[in-house]
């Protein structure tokens, strides 16, 4: 499988491929090989995807400890200083 293949299960935005939550870190490392040298770019990727994410995961059962601004860009927003080697480990 490819990394491009781990894409979000909604409603949960879990990896459809490894069952983790999206952006899983195959996903996370496909997205900084795509888009070398435009953080910009995933950043506005990630934005478009976190809005939805807000918009599924927003139910009365949540009990309001998702941080789902780290979960999908907090760590692209440093993604400039981090290697793909040190995002896996």
């Amino acid at each position: 499988m490819s990394p491009d293949d781990h894409m979000p299960v909604r409603p949960d935005w879990t990896c459809m491929v490894c069952g983790h939550l999206w952006p899983c870190i195959d996903r996370r490392m496909a997205l900084l090989v795509e888009h070398e040298g435009d953080r910009v770019s995933v950043l506005m990727y990630l934005a478009s995807c976190l809005q939805d994410a807000i918009t599924d995961l927003r139910r009365p059962s949540d009990n309001g400890d998702l941080d789902l601004y780290a979960r999908f860009l907090g760590w692209a927003r440093n993604a400039q200083s981090i290697s793909v080697t040190r995002l896996v480990a």
